[in-house]
């Protein structure tokens, strides 16, 4: 049995979308300029909180990982903006995070430029997930059945 804490839940629809941009598999063609390595996406949950982990050794990672144990990537800019939208069931809403670094040594990735090219996949990713979630609302508006594809 490992625990898994009540966590800010991503809306069911744009769920959905993001397994479906991961199965079609064609959101990387939205990335400019087009990477020589073709980036892979996941749909996962990430941790979200108010401190940042700079440490492997940190208690508080130690902490994070018995007590989230399906949590893929921590993060911290979402944990607002989840608890905000969290009072609006009927926002439609999913984050979209591109891994750039790891716990350590942040320093040497950012100075490799991690940061824009995981900027540059978020932002494929998202719109490709937007494009479908668009599609899908026309098609229920002319009567057809909303197919997330």
């Amino acid at each position: 049995f490992q625990p898994r804490p009540e966590a800010t839940s991503v809306s069911h629809e744009a769920i959905q979308r993001a397994y479906a941009v991961v199965r079609d598999d064609l959101w990387q063609r939205r990335i400019s300029p087009a990477p020589s390595d073709k980036p892979a996406a996941m749909v996962k949950p990430v941790a979200a909180g108010e401190k940042v982990l700079v440490s492997e050794a940190s208690e508080d990672l130690r902490r994070l990982r018995a007590t989230y144990t399906d949590a893929y990537a921590v993060a911290m800019e979402e944990h607002g903006f989840g608890v905000a939208v969290r009072g609006h069931p009927r926002v439609c809403f999913a984050v979209v995070r591109s891994i750039s670094d790891l716990i350590e040594n942040k320093g040497h990735a950012d100075r490799a430029g991690s940061h824009d090219v995981a900027a540059r996949h978020a932002a494929a990713f998202a719109f490709e997930m937007l494009a479908g979630l668009v599609r899908a609302r026309k098609q229920s508006q002319q009567g057809a059945s909303p197919i997330l594809d």
